[in-house]
């Protein structure tokens, strides 16, 4: 059994919410437990740095995911996941479009999903998580905490049995 999933939601960045958009691959491993990768990018949000003025952070992350089927409802399957992956943010000055930081860094994130069915082979979901970045440090004005934050999104997914 397969998953295919398509991502929209919102997520704290740098003291904003900023857009997010994602995707997802899963397999079924039987029973109740899923395995596969995740991605996710931001749009860009604007930030003062001091002494600089106001720039603009984006952020793009991955990694491998597992799911857990935790209870069957009547309004759906409610499951926990986790993230481990890693990603890049990068930081520029909006006025001359002059790129001033970039990093790599670790990230883990947690959520809890609801998954409900459609129809044939589709369904929506609707998950609430908290992401938390390491390893931030050469991005002027940002560090670990400016790139962690709640999320908030749903999702359309078509099963493949």
């Amino acid at each position: 059994m397969a998953r295919i999933e398509a991502h929209a939601g919102l997520s704290g960045l740098r003291g904003s919410v900023a857009g997010m958009f994602g995707g997802a691959v899963l397999v079924g491993l039987g029973g109740r437990t899923w395995l596969g990768g995740a991605g996710y990018a931001s749009a860009q949000v604007e930030y003062m740095v001091p002494g600089r003025g106001t720039s603009q952070v984006r952020m793009g992350y991955g990694g491998l995911t597992v799911e857990f089927e935790v209870a069957d409802r009547s309004e759906g399957t409610w499951s926990a996941a986790a993230l481990a992956g890693g990603g890049n943010a990068d930081a520029s000055d909006p006025l001359v479009g002059v790129e001033i930081g970039s990093d790599n860094f670790f990230v883990v994130q947690s959520v809890v999903r609801l998954r409900r069915p459609l129809r044939g082979p589709f369904g929506f979901a609707g998950e609430v998580g908290y992401r938390r970045a390491f390893g931030v440090q050469d991005i002027p004005g940002v560090d670990n905490g400016s790139l962690s934050g709640v999320t908030a999104s749903v999702s359309i997914y078509a099963l493949r049995r």
